[in-house]
Order: structure tokens, then sequence, then C-alpha cells
């Protein structure tokens, strides 16, 4: 029998639509990262689509080691990047889709110093939560004052199980949240990733984990180009990746890799990504067809790795 205890922390005003009511519940006993324990510096009240993309948007900055930023949108990333510096982090995140932020949420699990601030103040955005902030920066981010500003330590370890209702019960597994294991990935193609493109693929089969499938992602070693997702077939998502990175200006970013999250179970997406010069897939592997699309890579000249780990987000 499985029991779950669940305290009330407040009502809501209403839940994903203004019909629906709706409250926050803090599981009783639960000692991991919680977006529940984070500060709220300032803003209006958090609505339930707010705290659905918040807990979202922590779980992507909480799997970096590296200083990142995550811009979200209705629970999808828009733009994910690493970089030394933070602000140059959030300006590449932005950078990969400058469209979808407006009224989303971006997350850092670094300190926001001013210039990062005054960057994100050129938009329209819904909520902002890191880990700190610089008092200069909370001085310019307090002139927004609409924006839910929260400040949340990320030293703790996300959740390891999962739970998600259906009508008459729940189901319940464990997170996908264990460190991608490189030594296991295999390169299958004549030609061998380059060292840079290595480092890209391995960028990107971190960053399609928290993109709804068929995710498909188009990414440099540091900042995410162009994503597809939610489509019921994978060459659909990879054009949709294709079209966002033309529409965004980013073709000239190098070096270009494409990270999937499931098997690519036909050569239809090898052929696409060929004609678009990409150089280098990083997918799982496992279909009945992989030496179909592994032929159709050795003919294109296209490196492949397969990682033999899928991540399918529904």
């Amino acid at each position: 029998m499985l029991k779950l205890n669940y305290e009330k922390v407040m009502d809501l005003r209403y839940g994903e639509n203004p019909h629906q009511s709706a409250g926050v519940y803090k599981e009783i006993g639960y000692n991991g990262l919680s977006l529940l324990d984070a500060k709220k510096l300032q803003g209006q009240e958090i609505s339930f689509n707010n705290f659905f993309d918040l807990d979202a948007t922590l779980s992507v900055i909480r799997s970096f080691d590296e200083p990142c930023c995550c811009i979200l949108k209705h629970a999808t990333p828009c733009g994910i990047a690493i970089n030394d510096n933070i602000v140059e982090a959030y300006k590449n995140a932005y950078l990969g889709d400058p469209v979808s932020p407006f009224g989303g949420i971006v997350g850092f699990n670094r300190e926001v110093d001013s210039a990062t601030a005054e960057e994100i103040a050129k938009i329209f955005i819904s909520a902002i939560i890191a880990p700190g902030y610089t008092p200069e920066a909370k001085e310019l981010l307090a002139k927004k004052k609409k924006v839910v500003v929260l400040q949340l330590p990320m030293e703790k370890e996300l959740s390891h199980r999962t739970l998600r209702w259906i009508n008459g019960g729940i189901l319940l597994q464990d997170s996908d949240i264990e460190p991608t294991d490189f030594s296991k990935w295999e390169v299958v193609t004549q030609r061998k990733p380059s060292e840079k493109e290595r480092k890209a693929m391995e960028f990107g089969f971190r960053v399609v984990k928290f993109v709804k499938s068929n995710a498909m992602c188009i990414t440099t070693d540091q900042m995410t180009l162009g994503m597809g997702c939610g489509q019921p077939n994978r060459v659909g998502s990879l054009e949709i990746a294709f079209k966002n990175m033309k529409d965004f200006g980013l073709l000239e970013k190098n070096p270009k890799v494409i990270a999937s999250d499931a098997f690519i179970p036909f050569r239809d997406s090898v052929d696409l990504a060929a004609k678009e010069r990409i150089q280098a897939i990083v997918q799982p592997g496992g279909s009945i067809r992989d030496q179909e699309v592994i032929d159709a890579c050795n003919e294109q000249g296209v490196a492949m790795i397969l990682t033999h780990t899928r991540h399918f987000r529904h």
C-alpha cells in the first residue's frame, strides 16, 4: 500500500484556467530540493502555471554543474545555455529563441548580478529563480514590481521519484535525473565526431531530456539553436527545430549537432540533417532500423553516436 502525506501550503487564485480551483501542498518529510522552500523577494501572487513552470526550470538548471540559464514557457524550454559568465549564458539562452520568452520563466544556477538583471529587465517575464542576487540586481529588478523573484539555494538534490495522477489512480516512477554516463556512448559511423562536436553532443543530449517528446534539439557545445518537440513523428520535430534556427538567424553558429531523445526510426531525419549541413547526430539507438540509419549517416558523411539511454518526456 502506498501512503502519500501532504500538507496544504496555500490556496491559489485558480488552476490552469480561471474556472478551476487549485492549491499547493507540500510532501511531509521531504528534504530534497523544493520550489516550496524558495524565499519570495518580490512580485505578484504565484499562479498554478507559474509553480509548474518554475519547477520545470528548477529541474533544468540544477542538472548542470556549469553556470547555466534556462528560459522556459509552458513547461517547455525556449533556450538553455551554459557559460563561465552568467550574463552570457542568459544572452545565449535568449538568442536561442528571442520570440517565446515573453511572459515566461528565467532560471539560473548562479547568483544574478546587475549586468544579468539589466538584460532580463529588457523584456516582460513572469518570474525568476536563482540561488542569489546581488544588491544591485535586486534594486534593478525591484523596478519590475509584478515580476516574481525567488531565491533558492541549490545544494540539495532533486526528487528521486515522479508522481502523476490519472483518473482513478497514480503513476509512480524513478525520476530521470541520473547524470549521463558518457563512457557508454558508442561511435557507430565511419566518420568520428571532432572534439568540439563531441562536446556539443554531450551538451545537446543533456538538454534534450528536458524537452517534450518527440524531442529533437540542434545545439552547439554551449547553447540551443533550435528545438522541436511534441510532434507525433520525429522528422516533424526536426523540421520545426530547423525552421526556428533559421528564423532566429543562428545558421552561422558552430559546431551544430542534433540530439534526439529516443531512437531515430527512419533515415529521413538523417537525410534532412545532411541537407542542412549537420555533421553529427547523437541518439539512443535501439530501433530495428538502426543499421539503415547508420548506413545513411555513412552515405552522407555524418558522424553518429548511440548513447543506449532514452529520455522520453511525456
